[in-house]
Parts: structure tokens; C-alpha cells; sequence
């Protein structure tokens, strides 16, 4: 496959995995906010297969009783 396939592969896929959270960063009420972070290439050499780590993280609170 020519790398400006990959590419454009990639980054159909790196834009439809931040889609949703991109229209409620909330999840419809579960999370207080989504924050995604930027793809990071594990190792190197990973860039040329297009392998990356996609971190979301959920930030939420919960009521806590100590009664």
C-alpha cells in the first residue's frame, strides 16, 4: 500500500475514533469530560506502519458518603 494511502487511511481512523467525543464530551451524562490526547507512536519505526496509542481519558466525580 503507497504511504499517502496509509496516511490518509490513518487519519480517517484517528478522525472517526474522536467523532463522538467531539459532539458530546460527556458521553450523554456519564463522564464530567472526555479528553482525548494526541496519537502517540509506541516505538520506533511504528510511524511507517501507522501503529499509534489513542488515550482517552474520562474525567468523572462520584458522591461519596463517609456516614
Amino acid at each position: 500500500m503507497q504511504t499517502t494511502v496509509r496516511d490518509a487511511a490513518f487519519e480517517t481512523l484517528t478522525a472517526r475514533i474522536g467523532a463522538p467525543f467531539a459532539i458530546t464530551r460527556t458521553l450523554g451524562g456519564p463522564c464530567d469530560t472526555i479528553e482525548a490526547k494526541v496519537p502517540r507512536v509506541p516505538f520506533k519505526g511504528a510511524a511507517g506502519l501507522k501503529l499509534a496509542f489513542v488515550m482517552l481519558v474520562l474525567h468523572y466525580s462520584v458522591a461519596l458518603s463517609l456516614a
